[in-house]
């Protein structure tokens, strides 16, 4: 399987923020989650250090994935992981842990990423995808009711 990422050109924000969407109201089940999300427009703006992909398999859209530079923590790092989804009909192939595996790959540094605590999936998923990558440094910690993960991609 080969997953390749391709940046979202700002033409097509609206078939990411169709996927974006879907994807809040998913988390919803989660807990509280705002589906208003604020800093969208944000990932093509000039001087953002914001970075928005599809994720592809083949040429089918897998799902996407948003890069950031926010600390969640007010710590150090040098990217975060702002939202990372997998459609449907694309889980459970190991497509999601090559995804991010790609995503990680593609901004080598210091990482650090947040989920729900309630979020099951997501807390069986992230620690695999991230030993899967060979990160360095990792550790878990909770913060304002999230799991924060932060390792090191070489």
């Amino acid at each position: 399987m080969t997953i390749t990422l391709r940046s979202v050109a700002f033409d097509e924000r609206y078939e990411l923020r169709a996927l974006l969407d879907a994807y809040l109201v998913e988390l919803s089940q989660f807990g509280n989650v705002s589906l208003d999300y604020p800093y969208f427009d944000a990932y093509w703006n000039d001087g953002e250090q914001r970075w928005a992909y599809f994720l592809f398999r083949e040429s089918n859209v897998i799902g996407f994935a948003m890069v950031n530079t926010i600390s969640a923590t007010g710590r150090a790092i040098d990217f975060a992981m702002a939202e990372f989804s997998i459609l449907p009909a694309a889980r459970r192939a190991g497509l999601g842990i090559e995804a991010a595996i790609e995503v990680f790959r593609t901004h080598p540094g210091a990482w650090q990423l947040s989920l729900m605590q309630r979020n099951a999936p997501g807390q069986a998923f992230w620690p695999r995808a991230i030993a899967t990558a060979g990160a360095a440094e990792v550790a878990r910690s909770e913060h304002d009711g999230d799991t924060i993960y932060e390792f090191v991609i070489s």
